[in-house]
């Protein structure tokens, strides 16, 4: 699975706008040792205790099917995917849309676990 990048964490919900999210992604790629969430505290655009929040957010988005791309144990059961439902991540709707995998290859990895 892959996780919500912190900076789209921060913005969906509210902490900083895009912006600033831009303006810290600037800063960071000038000095790659320096992690986004300190930049974000030095320009003052958010609190420690606010990427505290965010980053509890962004591990809840992590493991919550819905916003995570899982499926529906029931859609695996019965072997249906509709490639058009949010539900699945953008990534698995172009692998099946540019046929890469089909999706009886993807519920069969997802009925593996």
């Amino acid at each position: 699975m892959f996780e919500k990048p912190l900076g789209r964490v921060l913005v969906d919900y509210g902490y900083i706008t895009n912006y600033q999210l831009g303006e810290a992604l600037v800063k960071q790629k000038q000095n790659p040792a320096l992690k986004l969430g300190d930049i974000l505290i030095e320009l003052g655009y958010i609190t420690c205790e606010s990427l505290n929040e965010a980053l509890k957010k962004q591990l809840d988005v992590f493991r919550t099917p819905k916003e995570s791309g899982a499926v529906p144990k029931t859609a695996v059961k019965e072997g249906k995917l509709d490639i058009g439902d949010k539900k699945l991540s953008a990534l698995i709707r172009l692998l099946i849309k540019k046929k890469l995998i089909t999706e009886e290859e993807y519920l069969k990895e997802l009925g593996e676990d």
